[in-house]
């Protein structure tokens, strides 16, 4: 449902990634099994060194099949269950920022309109009393003086 929902939205340019364990290995001291997503990359060492061997796929909603059928056959795990549930958590937090930033937008839109209206009332009001400030003022007479 919320893939469905991102697809439809204007943020569908968006795309999720979760880092999942292709190959095993072992990082200060803790073992990474095939299957595991990785939460926390900063606490594994040359994490980007990892991705680049291939011990580590990034996953998203397009090529979550094809890692989970590889998990399966090659390395006889069943994470299809665990990618899916990871996919969707990063997606509601997605979706939740996105709403949050849409919120904001809105409250700083009705306060410029807000601010917009108060200026052009005070405007009105001005030119109102200056009005009555114009006719009020002497015009020079056009007689000719007589000394």
């Amino acid at each position: 449902m919320l893939r469905s929902l991102l697809k439809t939205s204007a943020c569908s340019s968006l795309t999720s990634l979760i880092n999942v364990v292709k190959r095993p290995f072992k990082s200060n001291g803790v073992h990474y099994a095939a299957g595991t997503v990785i939460t926390d990359p900063a606490a594994i060492r040359l994490f980007r060194t990892k991705v680049n061997e291939g011990k580590i796929v990034e996953v998203d909603e397009h090529n979550i099949d094809r890692v989970s059928e590889y998990l399966l056959h090659k390395r006889g795990v069943d994470a299809k269950d665990r990618l899916d549930e990871a996919l969707t958590i990063v997606t509601a937090e997605e979706l939740a920022y996105i709403e949050d930033v849409d919120r904001t937008a809105q409250k700083e839109a009705e306060a410029k309109a807000k601010a917009d209206a108060e200026a052009k009332a005070k405007e009105e009001a001005e030119k109102k009393t200056e009005a009555p400030k114009a006719s009020e003022t002497k015009k020079p007479s056009t007689a000719p003086k007589t000394s």
